[in-house]
Order: structure tokens, then C-alpha cells, then sequence
């Protein structure tokens, strides 16, 4: 994890505060270099999912995505 922020050093870091995300965010912060952002979660993790599907790029039925250069297969 430590590694994945300073090479992309984004502006925060968020992590659900809960189950293993406590543990994690608590050692991030204890040593120092980054201080995530703890979130809660809200709904269950189908529909967390299913919410962050626009923040990666994944589409949504019904839409429609066409490649970019050639095709690799």
C-alpha cells in the first residue's frame, strides 16, 4: 500500500473504517507518512461496488465502449 502512494502520491488516501480498514488506516498513521482518510461505509458492499463502478471505467449496461488502437487478441 505504501509503495502504491509514493509512486502515484495522490491528494488523499480514503479507507473504510471498518474491519480491516481500521487496523490499516491505524498503521498507516502511525508511521507517519500518510495519513489516510477514514470513511464509513454505507449500504451494503454490493451496492458500494456498484456505486464506484464510474470512478474505474466500468460500464454500465446498456452502454457502449469501443477500443481504442488495435486490439490485443
Amino acid at each position: 500500500m505504501l509503495d502504491l502512494y509514493h509512486q502515484h502520491r495522490p491528494h488523499a488516501v480514503l479507507i473504510e473504517d471498518k474491519g480491516s480498514g481500521t487496523q490499516l488506516i491505524q498503521e498507516m498513521a502511525h508511521a507517519g507518512s500518510v495519513y489516510p482518510i477514514a470513511v464509513t461505509p454505507q449500504g451494503d458492499k454490493i451496492m458500494r461496488a456498484t456505486g464506484s463502478f464510474a470512478l474505474f471505467g466500468v460500464p454500465k449496461s446498456g452502454d457502449r465502449f469501443a477500443k481504442a488502437g488495435p486490439s490485443r487478441f
